[in-house]
């Protein structure tokens, strides 16, 4: 194989679209974005054989100070994208096992010099939930870290996953139900960045005190269709907010879950009203991503997901090791010990 810049939108995107390991936080438009508001530099690259591509591997290169960081994707107080690596062609899941695994040691193997040209003093990559191959990483001398996601199953009927609920959850649900609740779809993201900098307060340096709201107005514009913005209200006041995402066969919770009133269980409600809405538009799977932090996994297991395994590979120089001492000592938190397991 050999491996190049892509600088063709239309190949990637086709190639995107089509690959298992694909999600939307590949997608063209989504990378410029972050790479707009991360100050990054965006670096798309391809892998071929002879003239056919075989996997595309989204890297952010960004050089401080001497330091040469490599992230994919970028820290999460930066872009709050949970995953990203290498995406392998349409075909790889049907190959032989054999046959898989010499494109992906190759594909690796070529990735992997590239790193090494560029002399990146930190690599950071966390792979998509399916993408479980991560030896060439491990032989490559990467540190591997275990996380978690969690999946709900839409092909079940509804009410085998109403059933499957806690009781603390249908009850909860049921009692929130007899208020005067609505959900809205919105634009507003200012007011949705207020309520979750109100949320997150006291939990540290985060997303919502680092990044701007544009960066969101940004990815709501550029994807109407897949990424959406709801508040939920009782009568005139805001009791909800949330941000999904959808692409493909798979709806996400991603921003949200806050509290607004603690007499409504707003979570509960909103998340029933997501799986209902995600069943009903043909989506196979719902993800409720955030397994790995503590203070919000024992909410997110009421509602009897898969608990789903993903890696996050890293590897890093003595320049890079004196660097990631300094991150964590500077944006030390509670709040961001998830993330720091996920950037560095």
């Amino acid at each position: 194989m050999t491996i190049e810049l892509v600088t063709d939108k239309e190949l990637w995107d086709k190639f995107v679209d089509q690959s298992p390991y694909g999600t939307l936080f590949h997608k063209w438009d989504l990378l410029k974005i972050i790479e707009k508001h991360s100050g990054y530099e965006m670096r798309p690259y391809g892998l071929f054989k002879n003239d056919t591509l075989y996997a595309v591997a989204p890297l952010f290169f960004k050089n401080i100070k001497g330091v040469k960081m490599v992230y994919s994707p970028p820290q999460g107080t930066l872009a709050y994208i949970p995953y990203m690596g290498l995406a392998m062609r349409h075909d790889y899941k049907t190959l032989k096992q054999r046959k898989r695994e010499q494109y992906l040691d190759n594909a690796w193997a070529d990735l992997s010099g590239e790193l090494k040209r560029i002399g990146a003093n930190i690599v950071s990559i966390t792979m998509v939930p399916d993408m479980y191959d991560v030896r060439p990483f491990m032989w490559d001398g990467y540190e591997i870290k275990l996380l978690y996601t969690y999946f709900l199953d839409l092909t079940q009927t509804e009410e085998e996953i109403w059933n499957s609920f806690d009781n603390d959850c249908r009850q909860k649900v049921r009692a929130s139900a007899k208020h005067n609740l609505t959900i809205k779809q919105s634009m507003d993201v200012d007011t949705f960045f207020n309520i979750m900098v109100g949320r997150l307060k006291g939990y540290g340096n985060n997303f919502f005190t680092r990044q701007s709201p544009e960066y969101l107005r940004d990815l709501l514009t550029a994807f109407p269709e897949n990424i959406k913005l709801y508040f939920m209200y009782k009568d005139q006041d805001i009791v909800g907010a949330a941000i999904n995402c959808c692409y493909k066969d798979q709806y996400t919770g991603w921003f949200g879950d806050a509290t607004i009133n603690r007499e409504i269980a707003s979570n509960e409600y909103m998340n029933w009203e997501f799986i209902k809405m995600a069943k009903a538009q043909g989506y196979k799977r719902l993800e409720n991503w955030g397994a790995d932090m503590k203070r919000v996994n024992q909410f997110k297991s009421k509602f009897n997901p898969t608990l789903v395994p993903y890696f996050h590979v890293r590897k890093k120089d003595r320049l890079g090791a004196i660097s990631e001492w300094g991150y964590d000592n500077i944006l030390a938190s509670p709040y961001l010990g998830f993330v720091r397991k996920t950037i560095f």
